[in-house]
């Protein structure tokens, strides 16, 4: 497990309390305490106000404006982690308080110990349990300030250059070389305190906005558990929050994923696995990567482009062109082999992404495998029609493989091709 060091002045603010203003602070008084969090800031720390939208009384600018009150808590999370040095507040109606979503941040934020102050807009109870009176995140209640419409804008995230990145695409190097060499990557089941909870919705929104302030937050999920969590990955590929995302197992079909906004999905064999998560990992975007099984990455090819697919066999005067994601690879080649047999010359390409598509842009019959991604067949017959011939998941390879060539031979005897 990663050890995340913290200065000594921070760990003695780390747990959760509760403070009061008087019983119930006022509108002026409240939005004068934000003023003076805001004057109080000196380089490198900062004010970051995680409101319902902008506030004209706070006078300081306000994000995940447009955010349910549940992930503007758990950004808010994200954000003190991220930046210890920063005076994180969020605020969040008090009519709010009792639904299950916000009380699982306001468990991720007693978890992980994280200084946030938490303005409470409108009458409330006691602060909730596992927050204290006397140091750390705050709770605050007060009477109701008035927002804007959301309108808050938003910048793009900080940029961060991971050099060993390339290095280790390449190498023989495990993951946990790419760590000791890039303290910047943040895996969340990995390092210390954050692989303590659960995956959910809140903890994903928490390492996204960490990913905002500089970081490269990597999670890996169960395939099983991520489509409870569209909520939480519409709010984060809405914004510049990087976040990758390792899925393993069967998951939603295919088609759950292209209808999220704002995230790239890929499907890697294990040959470009290291590949993609290079990638993924250097660059600002929102990725979710679909893998069989969370199993430590063979060398990669470094050249290899993984935002969209490749050859793993070409053959120019081949009649078929047989498609899919990674998982599909082994029965992809044993169905080649066997139409080699009889006669029959096929091309295999993989689709690294699968979100957006990469299909080959020749116009051979194609023939799209779903190896274990539901829905694939039909988003390639989506872009090239229905004359795709399409082969559905199967667990057995040596089954797929002889679906395959069945579904080939017939394909090219309704062309009138040579069917072997």
């Amino acid at each position: 497990m990663r050890q995340v060091a913290h200065s000594t002045a921070w760990v003695r603010l780390l747990l959760p309390c509760a403070v009061t203003v008087d019983g119930m602070a006022t509108m002026s008084a409240i939005a004068e305490q934000v003023r003076e969090w805001a004057a109080g800031c000196r380089f490198p720390a900062r004010l970051r106000v995680f409101a319902p939208g902008p506030s004209a009384e706070c006078g300081v600018e306000t994000v995940w404006c447009d955010a349910r009150p549940a992930e503007r808590l758990a950004a808010a999370v994200g954000c003190a982690l991220a930046m210890p040095e920063a005076t994180v507040v969020a605020m969040l109606e008090a009519d709010c308080l009792s639904e299950p979503s916000v009380r699982e941040a306001m468990d991720l934020a007693v978890a992980l110990a994280a200084p946030v102050r938490c303005v409470v807009l409108g009458e409330t109870t006691d602060p909730p349990a596992g927050w204290s009176a006397e140091v750390g995140p705050c709770w605050i209640p007060a009477r109701a300030l008035s927002f804007a419409k959301n309108t808050a804008s938003w910048a793009t995230a900080a940029p961060v250059h991971l050099p060993a990145l390339r290095q280790w695409v390449a190498s023989t190097q495990n993951f946990a070389w790419l760590l000791a060499h890039e303290p910047r990557i943040l895996v969340g089941d990995r390092t210390v305190g954050w692989s303590s909870i659960r995956p959910n919705g809140s903890l994903l929104v928490a390492l996204a906005a960490a990913g905002r302030e500089g970081l490269r937050p990597l999670l890996t999920v169960s395939g099983g558990d991520i489509g409870g969590w569209w909520a939480q990955l519409v709010a984060i590929g809405s914004r510049p929050t990087p976040l990758c995302l390792r899925v393993v197992g069967p998951g939603p079909a295919l088609g759950w994923w292209r209808s999220l906004p704002g995230w790239w999905v890929c499907a890697p064999s294990g040959l470009h696995d290291r590949a993609v998560l290079s990638r993924a990992l250097g660059s600002r975007d929102h990725v979710a990567i679909l893998v069989e099984a969370d199993i430590e990455m063979p060398p990669g090819d470094a050249d290899h482009e993984p935002g969209g697919g490749l050859w793993t066999h070409a053959d120019d005067a081949a009649a078929v062109v047989l498609v899919g994601p990674g998982s599909a690879q082994p029965a992809l080649l044993q169905a080649r082999a066997a139409l080699q047999r009889i006669g029959i010359a096929a091309a295999t390409w993989e689709c690294t992404s699968v979100h957006p598509l990469a299909l080959p842009t020749d116009a051979r019959p194609v023939v799209a495998v779903e190896g274990d991604l539901a829905g694939f067949a039909d988003a390639v017959r989506a872009e090239r029609g229905p004359q795709v011939g399409t082969v559905a998941r199967t667990s057995c390879v040596t089954t797929a493989a002889a679906e395959i060539a069945a579904v080939v031979r017939n394909l090219l005897a309704e062309r009138g091709s040579p069917a072997g």
